[in-house]
C-alpha cells in the first residue's frame, strides 16, 4: 500500500460556492452551472488578428520587458504552441505575456481559445488561478538534471537557461 504525499495547502479555494454571495441574486454559482458550461465547451484553437484582442484591465500578473523578450524567443524557437485564452468579446483571460511577445515580434495573427462557456465571475477566478497555480508548482531536480543533461548532450542551445537558475 503506497502512501500519497500530503497535499500542499493553497492560499485560496478552487471549489465554487454552491450559493451566490449574500445579496447577489444575479450570480448563479452552482455545480450544475459548471457542469452545463463544461458540456458546452469545445476547446478549439483558431487564429485571430492580434489587433482584435484586448488586454484585460483586471489582469493582476505583470511581466518585465526581459520576460517578454524571453517569451518572444520561446515563440521563435518552438512556435506559438500555447494559445492565448480569451472571453467571448476578445478580452484576454490568460496569455498577456504571449500577447505582448507577439506584438514585439510583429505578428498579425495568433492562436486563441475562446472561453465563452464561462460566466464573468468564473473568468475572473480562472485568471487568478491560472497564474497562481503555476507559481505554486515546483521542480523535480533529478528529472530536471536529466533533461538538461540530455539537451547539453545533443548540443541544444541553452544560452538563456544557463544564464538563469531554474531551481
Amino acid at each position: 500500500m503506497s502512501s500519497l504525499p500530503e497535499p500542499i495547502p493553497t492560499p485560496f479555494r478552487i471549489r465554487q460556492r454552491c450559493r451566490p454571495p449574500a445579496g447577489d441574486a444575479t450570480v448563479q454559482n452552482t455545480d450544475a452551472e459548471l457542469n452545463s458550461a463544461m458540456a458546452q465547451f469545445k476547446a478549439e484553437v483558431v487564429e485571430r488578428p492580434l489587433a482584435a484582442l484586448k488586454p484585460s484591465p483586471r489582469n493582476a500578473r505583470t511581466h518585465t520587458k526581459k520576460q517578454i523578450h524571453l517569451i518572444a524567443e520561446s515563440i521563435k524557437g518552438f512556435g506559438f504552441v500555447a494559445p492565448i485564452l480569451i472571453d467571448g468579446s476578445g478580452e484576454i483571460v490568460a496569455g498577456h505575456g504571449r500577447y505582448e511577445a507577439a506584438r514585439l515580434l510583429g505578428m498579425t495573427t495568433v492562436p486563441v481559445v475562446c472561453l465563452d462557456h464561462l460566466a464573468p465571475h468564473q473568468i475572473r477566478a480562472y485568471r487568478i488561478a491560472d497564474n497562481r497555480l503555476a507559481e505554486l508548482a515546483g521542480w523535480d531536480n533529478e528529472i530536471l538534471k536529466a533533461e538538461l543533461s540530455h539537451l547539453i548532450e545533443v548540443d541544444f542551445e541553452l544560452t538563456d537557461l544557463k544564464r538563469r537558475r531554474l531551481t
